[in-house]
């Protein structure tokens, strides 16, 4: 029979010990749960910052693609190739991540180039060949992307624009000189070991650390990809403020940040192996001990045992406020061995360093949304100084050059008509002799102030070039653009805009037909101008 003392002993044991047991296994899951989502966590915001820095990088060089292709195209227009070579070369010794920067006809023939072989540019733009072709034959402000994997260790993208008033494109070669060094920093944190991949829309890796993962390769077929996409059932997902996924599964965790615009992805896998480690680093010794007391006295383990578990309390709450966002919470409570102190203070650790990680990608996202504006704002300026005059402040020749086409274009598909007004001041040169060419400007800027207070919203007027000025008048017959002209004249002539002296005007006017060639209309209003200025200046004369 046994003694009492052994059974008071087993109950005790029964008691203290095997509560104190179960409970700490609950609170172990409980902490792995709350663990897990808090290393998920810190994933997630590492993988979102490389993410949006990614897409800043690439939504740069999309934005130098148009202002170059505007920038060349004036290059190109003014025939000085010698200077639009010196502007590629500029661009790429500016931009460390650019590879060539390239004039491309639509079939993809080189026509200019940063490289000294520009038929490798050709070489890789061939199964692009349709793609750039259908692209130039329907100019569009937004740039074409290309992706090229021919180099697999050497991975590229093009970005090609349409150029104004030519029939080149503007292209950029750009490899992932940035990007690496981005994911470069990705390696080493806190999470210890881990995969990191770049993959394209098709699943094709471009980047990664993982020394067995080959470029060019399917990242699908990566057995912790598998794992993380198959093991639905045991899988809690997680959204983050940008919409990117954090997957927790009985084996990793992993985090995929996408790149709408090329259908790119970074994902990141770290197993889930370490987090329990680390948990069951804090808790063994937690366990041992426990059994150790209730050898010696069930009263002191059960002491023993509330002494333990107030700091693992302390942990879950805390660790519960960081799952829920309260990156400012911190464990209080002082622990009862040198074991749960190192998890406390681990924990900590942890918490801050992702508070302050936290803070660094709302600054960063701050900074992304400040240059995005500048950009915006810089993007709009350059537009408007492309298109305007820089003395009269009305629009300049490859504005009006760009209103007709579309006019053109528009007559042709609606059967419509619109009409022109080419007028050029009378004695423009006698003027500049006798008074000076101040004068002159103060003549050609009040000619703009007349005419912009003296048209209907719907024209576009601007400087045709020197003393001769265009108003493009859509949807407007031959006789309501002349009777228009003949009022400006009357308008010009009663204006005194130099004092001992009447400024006159001549005006020539035209309408368009439905089957013009481009352009003809210019060479019909020109023809009536000129033989306004021949029948004694100072008049009207209209031609259809």
């Amino acid at each position: 029979m046994l003694s009492l003392k052994f059974k008071l002993f087993l109950a005790g044991f029964a008691l203290s010990a095997l509560p104190l047991l179960v409970y700490q296994y609950i609170a172990f899951q409980k902490a792995n749960s709350s663990f897990t989502i808090t290393y998920a966590k810190e994933l997630q915001h590492k993988t979102s910052l490389n993410t949006l820095l990614i897409n800043q990088a690439i939504a740069h060089r999309i934005s130098d693609a148009r202002i170059g292709a505007q920038i060349a195209s004036e290059w190109l227009m003014r025939g000085d190739h010698d200077a639009l070579l010196h502007y590629f070369d500029t661009l790429l010794e500016a931009r460390a991540d650019l590879g060539s920067v390239s004039l491309i006809t639509p079939d993809g023939c080189v026509t200019y180039s940063t490289r000294k072989h520009p038929d490798s540019i050709k070489i890789v733009l061939d199964p692009f060949s349709e793609a750039i072709r259908a692209y130039a034959a329907t100019p569009q402000d937004e740039p074409l992307v290309l992706q090229t994997l021919r180099d697999p260790m050497s991975p590229t993208l093009f970005i090609v624009q349409t150029l104004q008033g030519s029939n080149s494109l503007f292209a950029m070669e750009m490899n992932f000189l940035n990007i690496e060094l981005l994911l470069a920093n990705f390696e080493e944190d806190i999470l210890g070991d881990k995969h990191v991949y770049l993959s394209d829309a098709h699943n094709r890796l471009l980047f990664s650390h993982d020394n067995n993962a080959t470029s060019g390769s399917i990242v699908i077929e990566n057995e912790h990809f598998e794992t993380a996409q198959t093991i639905f059932e045991e899988t809690r997902l997680l959204t983050d403020r940008y919409g990117d996924t954090v997957i927790a599964t009985t084996d990793t965790i992993s985090h995929f940040g996408a790149n709408e615009a090329l259908g790119w992805r970074i994902s990141a896998f770290v197993p889930a192996s370490l987090i329990e480690a680390n948990i069951r680093k804090g808790f063994a010794p937690l366990l041992y001990s426990g059994l150790l007391i209730v050898l010696l006295s069930t009263l002191a383990l059960l002491l023993f045992a509330r002494s333990i578990t107030r700091p693992l309390s302390s942990m879950l709450e805390t660790a519960k406020r960081l799952k829920q966002g309260d990156y400012g919470a911190r464990i209080n409570t002082q622990a009862s061995s040198a074991e749960l102190q190192t998890l406390t203070d681990t924990l900590n650790e942890m918490a801050a360093t992702i508070e302050e990680r936290t803070r660094q990608l709302e600054t960063q996202n701050e900074i992304i949304k400040a240059n995005q504006t500048m950009l915006e704002s810089q993007n709009r300026h350059l537009e408007k100084v492309s298109i305007t005059d820089k003395l009269t402040g009305l629009n300049n020749r490859t504005r009006l050059d760009a209103v007709m086409q579309a006019q053109q274009h528009l007559c042709a598909q609606r059967q419509g008509q619109f009409s022109l007004i080419l007028f050029d001041i009378d004695h423009f040169k006698r003027i500049n002799d006798t008074h000076g060419h101040p004068c002159g400007d103060k003549v050609l800027q009040h000619m703009a102030k007349i005419i912009t207070e003296h048209t209907r919203n719907s024209d576009v007027a601007g400087r045709w070039g020197g003393e001769e000025f265009m108003i493009i008048l859509p949807a407007t017959t031959l006789d309501q653009a002349t009777s228009i002209a003949e009022k400006l004249r009357l308008m010009i002539e009663q204006h005194q805009i130099v004092e001992g002296e009447t400024i006159t005007a001549s005006f020539g006017v035209s309408a368009s037909h439905c089957d013009d060639p481009l352009f003809s209309i210019v060479e019909r209003a020109d023809k009536a101008l000129y033989e306004a200025k021949n029948s004694g200046r100072n008049r009207t004369v209209s031609t259809f």
